[in-house]
């Protein structure tokens, strides 16, 4: 393993003498990888290595030893091959590496984060009125509601703390699984979701929606419900933008991809572009809301309603993972690990707000509620992904806010396009190209721009377990990848527009840089086949939804003492990213509780 990978290294561009301490830190990051990928990334290895040379590339030879043009050849082969599950080993090869090559710096802390200190991590106190599972969007409003009621209150995260680190510290500390939940269907690889004291909410965008007009009249199709003509979710979405600061920033906060996008737009014809609505008031457009704010200005749940729960008499329990949930005509009893000693709680009531994917773990693994077989079905996400952009000056697309502008082509209804921009390490798994054409892009990173979309997709999946691991079965629908090829192209005919001297789109096995507008718009979105489309999935949503899992008002159906609120309730996409609808719903859990 050692040579294959001094060997990409050497082709990357790292100095000689500096290779054995890369590999060394290379080594050390695998073994930190979680279990499955980590037992896993040997044997690929060592297909690459050893296999894939002879029987896809037809050299009798180490990988490792092939020559320069063909170890370059060898990469262009695996990285755009017609098998999803070769394009995919390839993609698992290299993730520990970019870092490597690309990382960043730890940005300095400016502001002391207002839960320092106020978190426990050992249980004092076993019985209390109400267990939450989950500090997120879903389970934080919630408890700071009946908190702030007079309720006894814990809240158990899985989480810690977070603090403004380099982007690589923060994927492995920060992200569920350390963002390396893959789909095993083609067409989106990732599922990324947070896991913090906070949720997702630290290390998301930060754009603020509420759910639209369209979504709540398909929940109302579903569910029999009136959510979209009654008004009654307005109020709560009206509580949660007021604890969270929601605002529109100025303009002069926009990243310069977002003023190249929308350049590209008007010169196009095209109107309509806007800002997006965030909960970030004292921002200073630092670059990394997806990697914790260094400057502190976005109000996660960390930053809002977890503190006002603590300050109303709710405990933090961090760092302790629930491992079974069993209801009694009493209550409820909750067993599990803080910071790794056994722990057992009593409690009245139980909300679980674990997420997409730890709600219906637990589920499934307690057999909760009538229909937990149902649990991790019709799994949704909102499939994304982004345009690369090269230009003749520096674009420094770092500066500013990464998400800063919306934009809705009336063609395609069903899609967001939003800004993104993001550090050299992770845009590197995101640029679709390999070898020397992926070194090109990346040593002119300054020069780059980027934009991206969110598309409400037509098709479900499932998530099942291996023990605690998330098993995605998520697979595209043609309309989606018709859709996401079309959405793309747009993206890189506006960019064109605005000046660009190349465009990436992210597909792989078929061409996608082009050098022209022209060119570009030769390019026909028909001929894309969904194993040639690179997303990854954001907003895990659906595995316990309303009506099939629980009830309108979150209960879990067949059980007496147990709700559910996070993003696995939503009955179907609400078509904007989820935070606010989410939040909304766990107040309205609130009250719901109070009066029953």
């Amino acid at each position: 393993m050692k040579k294959f990978l001094a060997r990409w290294f050497q082709t990357n561009g790292v100095l000689v003498d500096e290779i054995p301490q890369k590999v060394h830190n290379a080594i050390l990051r695998i073994k930190r990888l979680p279990w499955p990928v980590r037992w896993v990334y040997p044997v690929v290895v060592a297909l690459v290595e050893w296999v894939f040379p002879l029987f896809l590339f037809g050299k009798l030879s180490r990988a490792s030893c092939l020559s320069s043009s063909d170890f370059e050849g060898f990469q262009s082969l695996l990285h755009h091959h017609r098998i999803f599950w070769v394009r995919l080993s390839f993609l698992l090869v290299r993730m520990p590496l970019w870092d490597q090559v690309w990382g960043d710096q730890k940005p300095s802390l400016k502001k002391a984060h207002p839960l320092q200190g106020r978190l426990t991590y050992t249980v004092g106190q076993n019985e209390w009125d109400v267990i939450v599972i989950g500090s997120g969007a879903g389970g934080a409003p919630v408890a700071s509601r009946l908190a702030q009621k007079g309720y006894r209150v814990v809240v158990v995260e899985a989480g810690d703390l977070v603090e403004p680190q380099t982007t690589s510290y923060t994927i492995e500390h920060y992200f569920y699984k350390q963002g390396c939940t893959i789909s095993t269907s083609k067409g989106i690889v990732l599922s990324l979701a947070g896991s913090t004291v906070g949720g997702t909410t630290p290390v998301n965008s930060g754009t603020c929606f509420r759910p639209t007009s369209l979504a709540l009249q398909e929940w109302d199709q579903l569910l029999n419900t009136c959510f979209a003509t009654s008004g009654e979710l307005d109020p709560y979405f009206e509580e949660v933008e007021k604890i969270l600061g929601v605002y529109i920033p100025d303009r002069s906060l926009l990243g310069n991809s977002a003023y190249l996008f929308e350049k590209g737009l008007e010169r196009m014809g095209r109107k309509g572009a806007y800002v997006l609505a965030r909960n970030a008031p004292g921002c200073e457009g630092s670059g990394r809301c997806c990697f914790v704010c260094p400057t502190g200005s976005k109000n996660g749940t960390d930053r809002s309603f977890l503190p006002l729960a603590i300050s109303a008499g709710a405990q933090i329990l961090a760092r302790s993972y629930v491992t079974k949930v069993t209801e009694n005509k009493d209550g409820v009893t909750v067993c599990g690990l803080a910071s790794g000693s056994p722990f057992f709680l009593k409690a009245k009531k139980l909300v679980i707000a674990g997420g997409a994917f730890e709600s219906p773990k637990l589920l499934r693994t307690n057999h909760l509620g009538k229909y937990w077989r149902r649990a991790g079905d019709c799994f949704k996400t909102h499939p994304a992904s982004k345009v690369f952009a090269l230009f003749d000056e520096p674009v420094y697309g770092g500066h500013g806010i990464p998400q800063s502008l919306g934009y809705r082509a009336p063609e395609l209804p069903r899609v967001v396009f939003e800004g993104i921009f993001t550090p050299p390490s992770a845009a590197a798994p995101l640029i679709q190209a390999v070898g020397a054409r992926h070194r090109f892009w990346m040593e002119r990173y300054d020069y780059v721009a980027s934009f991206a979309f969110l598309l409400a997709e037509r098709a479900s999946g499932k998530v099942s377990f291996l023990h605690d691991w998330p098993l995605i079965r998520h697979p595209l629908m043609k309309e989606d990848v018709h859709d996401i090829v079309c959405v793309v192209k747009l993206i890189g005919e506006a960019f064109f527009h605005a000046g660009a001297k190349k465009v990436l789109l992210p597909l792989a096995g078929i061409i996608n840089e082009f050098d022209s507008l022209e060119q570009l718009q030769g390019f026909d979105p028909r001929v894309v086949k969904t194993t040639q489309v690179m997303t990854s999935g954001f907003h895990p949503q659906g595995t316990a939804g309303m009506g099939r899992v629980v009830d309108t008002n979150l209960k879990l159906m067949g059980t007496n003492h147990v709700y559910l609120c996070d993003a696995s309730v939503l009955p179907l996409s609400p078509r904007v990213n989820p935070q606010i609808t989410i939040m909304g719903l766990s107040l309205r859990l609130a009250d719901h509780m109070l009066i029953s």
